[in-house]
C-alpha cells in the first residue's frame, strides 16, 4: 500500500516557532471535523478509533454541533482539537488527535472534572491515518449488499442487483484500460503511473470541505 502522505508532509510545521504543530496533526483534525459535520448533516452515526485500541461507536450521540475551539475561549483552561456541543450549546465531548504524545494528565483531569468526555484519536503513522478515512477510501471493497440492505430493507435485492450491475460495468472498463496499457508505449505507461500516484495523495483521496477552517491553512503549506 502506497503512502498517501509525502515524507516532507509528515513533520512539516504549519504552526509557529513558539507553537509548532505538524501538517499531519492539522489534516487529521480537519478530516475528523468533516466526518462529524457530515454525520450531523446526514443524521448518520460516526465511529472513531481510539488510542487504546477500542472504537467510539457513536461519537455524535447527543451532539448538535462540532467546532474547532477558539484559543480565546478555552475549555477547562485548555483548547482541545475539537469540541462537541449538545442542543443546549454545552460541551459534553472533546477530541484530541494524538500524533506524538497524548494530552497531559492535568489537561485530562480538568476536562473530566467539568463532565467533559475526552476521546483520544491516534494519527501516529500511515495505518492510523488511513483508519480515519471513510470506509470506501481505505482500500477495501465496499460491502454492496450491506449498504443496500441498510438503505431499504424491503428493496435490498433490487438495490443489490443495481450495485452489482454498476460494479460489473466498472470491472469491464478497468479491463479495457489494462489492455490499452499493455499495448501503449513505455512513455505513456509512465505518465499513467504518475497520474495514479497523484490520485493516491491525501488531498486527492479526501479533500477537506470548503467550509473547513483547516483547509486554507494546510493548502498554504502543501
Amino acid at each position: 500500500m502506497e503512502d498517501i502522505l509525502t515524507p516532507e508532509q509528515w513533520n512539516r510545521n504549519v504552526g509557529t516557532g513558539s507553537n509548532p504543530v505538524t501538517f499531519l496533526h492539522e489534516y487529521a483534525v480537519g478530516l475528523i471535523r468533516d466526518m462529524l459535520q457530515n454525520g450531523i448533516n446526514d443524521k448518520e452515526p460516526v465511529s472513531l478509533p481510539l488510542i487504546d485500541g477500542t472504537t467510539a461507536e457513536n461519537v455524535l450521540d447527543g451532539i448538535a454541533r462540532v467546532t474547532l475551539p477558539d484559543p480565546l475561549q478555552p475549555i477547562g483552561g485548555y483548547v482541545p482539537d475539537l469540541a462537541l456541543f449538545n442542543d443546549d450549546l454545552k460541551v459534553i465531548r472533546v477530541i484530541e488527535v494524538v500524533v506524538t504524545s497524548p494530552p497531559t494528565q492535568e489537561k485530562l483531569d480538568n476536562l473530566t472534572k467539568r463532565g467533559v468526555e475526552v476521546l483520544q484519536v491516534p494519527a501516529r503513522n500511515e495505518a492510523e491515518l488511513r483508519a480515519l478515512l471513510p470506509y470506501h477510501l481505505q482500500g477495501r471493497r465496499i460491502r454492496w449488499w450491506h449498504q443496500a440492505h441498510r438503505r431499504d430493507g424491503r428493496g435490498a435485492g433490487r438495490n443489490f442487483q443495481s450495485q452489482r450491475d454498476a460494479q460489473n460495468k466498472a470491472d469491464r472498463e478497468i479491463d479495457a484500460i489494462i489492455k490499452s496499457l499493455v499495448r501503449s508505449s513505455p512513455a505513456k505507461r509512465r505518465e499513467f503511473l504518475a497520474v495514479l500516484e497523484e490520485l493516491n495523495s491525501l488531498d486527492s483521496l479526501y479533500t477537506l470541505r470548503p467550509d473547513n477552517p483547516k483547509r486554507g491553512k494546510l493548502r498554504e503549506h502543501n
